[in-house]
């Protein structure tokens, strides 16, 4: 399972209306993006998923100052 770190607000982020089907249990987040399940947990800072095919689905290597 491809273990990856972010430094971005994961509640925040999930709750800003731009994702769906997302729920939070015991300080963990659970969702779908295809067919690829991703576990969140902020702190430690972890994003798992269990495909190797995996996305950056947060894109938190995004430069958003240039936006």
């Amino acid at each position: 399972m491809p273990d990856f770190q972010t430094n971005i607000n994961i509640h925040e982020t999930i709750n800003s209306g731009q994702v769906f089907l997302w729920e939070n249990y015991k300080n963990t987040w659970f969702g779908i993006d295809g067919y690829n399940v991703i576990v969140v947990k902020q702190k430690p800072p972890k994003i798992l998923t269990l495909t190797k095919n995996t996305k950056n689905f947060f894109r938190s290597d995004d430069e958003f100052k240039k936006f």
